[in-house]
C-alpha cells in the first residue's frame, strides 16, 4: 500500500515557487504518521506548509518487516503564486511508463489556466476530474504504436497453436509479444492534492492515500483519510462492478481485476481495452477498470491543520 501525506503547518518561505520532480523524498514508516517531525519533505508557501513523503512498501515475512522502496513510484510538487500549490504521487505497476507520463502531464492539465475564473468547489472539482480524464486519454493514445505492433505479431502466429507450441516454433515472436503485452499493461495509481484559495482538494484513483493531520477540539492530533481506496475491499466499487454484470464474489475471491488489484487506475490498456480477454471480466457491459477519480473538498485549511 502506498501513502501520500498532506498536512498544513505554520512555516513560511516565499522563495519556493518552482515545480519539482521529487525523486528523493525522505522516507517514513506507518507508525510515524502522526509524529510531528518524523521524516517529512516540506514544501513551504505563504504561512502554511504541505508535505508529501516518499512512499514505502512494507511486506511481512517470518515475523519481520522488510522495507522495499519501489522504483516505479513518481511524485511532484508545484507552487504557482502565493496561494496555489499542487502535489501528486503516482504508484506505477508493470513498469514506470504510465506513472512517468502522469507525472509529466498532470500539473499542466490543472495549472496552465484551467483554474482561471473558477471559484466554487464544483468548478474546481471539475478541473481535477478533467485533468485525470485528459491524462488517461493522452496515455492510451501514446501506446497506439505498441498496440499496432502487437496486432501485427498476433497475425504472424497461427491461431491453432497452443501457447507451448507457439513458443517452440516462434520463440522470438512470442518473446516480443510478451514484451509488448507488458508495456501495454503499465498503469499507475494517482493521488493529487490541490491547495487553492485557502482550501484543499484531493482527487485519486487506486489505493494511494492522502491523509490530513488535524487537531480536534480537545487538542488531540487526528489523521483523516481524504482519498478513497479503489480495490476489491471497497463495497461501493463492488456494487459498481456488479451493475456492470460481473460476479463480484468470483472476482473478489480472485483478488484481481485482470492483471491488477485496483478497480481504478490511469493507463493499463491491457485490462481496459482488452478486458474481454480476461475470463473474470469478460461479462462486463463496459470497461470495469476506470480512470474516473474520486474528488473531495474544498476543505478549509485553518489553524487546526498541522
Amino acid at each position: 500500500m502506498w501513502f501520500a501525506q498532506v498536512g498544513v503547518g505554520q512555516m513560511c518561505d516565499a522563495s519556493v515557487k518552482s515545480c519539482q520532480h521529487d525523486a528523493n523524498y525522505p522516507t517514513w514508516s506507518p507508525t510515524a504518521i502522526i509524529t510531528p517531525a518524523a521524516g517529512r519533505m516540506t514544501c513551504r508557501f505563504a504561512d502554511k506548509a504541505v508535505w508529501v513523503p516518499r512512499p514505502i512498501k512494507y511486506t511481512a515475512r517470518m515475523d519481520t518487516v522488510k522495507r522495499i522502496t519501489s522504483i516505479e513510484d513518481r511524485s511532484f510538487h508545484c507552487r504557482v503564486g502565493e496561494s496555489t500549490c499542487l502535489y501528486g504521487v503516482f504508484d506505477g505497476h508493470e513498469g514506470v511508463q504510465a506513472a512517468t507520463f502522469a507525472l509529466e502531464r498532470m500539473a499542466a492539465e490543472i495549472l496552465l489556466g484551467q483554474l482561471t475564473g473558477k471559484s466554487t468547489d464544483e468548478e474546481i472539482k471539475e478541473v481535477l476530474r478533467q485533468a485525470f480524464i485528459t491524462v488517461e486519454r493522452g496515455y492510451l493514445e501514446s501506446v497506439d504504436d505498441c498496440l499496432a505492433q502487437r496486432t501485427s505479431l498476433q497475425y504472424e502466429i497461427p491461431d491453432n497453436l497452443t501457447p507451448y507450441e507457439a513458443y517452440q516454433k516462434f520463440p522470438h515472436l512470442v518473446d516480443k509479444l510478451n514484451s509488448l503485452n507488458l508495456e501495454l499493461s503499465s498503469g499507475t495509481t494517482a493521488v493529487v492534492a490541490l491547495v487553492y484559495g485557502g482550501r484543499l482538494y484531493v482527487a485519486n484513483v487506486g489505493d494511494s492515500r492522502a491523509l490530513l493531520c488535524r487537531t480536534d477540539a480537545n487538542g488531540v492530533l487526528r489523521v483523516v483519510q481524504l482519498s478513497v481506496d479503489h480495490d476489491l475491499h471497497n463495497e461501493d466499487e463492488l456494487l459498481r462492478l456488479s451493475l456492470l454484470g460481473l460476479d463480484v464474489r468470483k472476482v473478489a475471491r480472485g483478488s484481481h481485476l485482470g492483471n491488477q488489484e485496483n478497480t481504478r487506475c490511469l493507463g493499463n490498456y491491457l485490462v481496459k481495452g482488452g478486458y474481454k480477454e480476461f475470463e473474470e471480466l469478460a461479462d462486463a457491459s463496459t470497461e470495469p477498470v476506470i480512470a474516473e477519480p474520486e474528488i473531495h473538498g474544498g476543505i478549509v485549511l485553518d489553524d487546526s491543520c498541522r
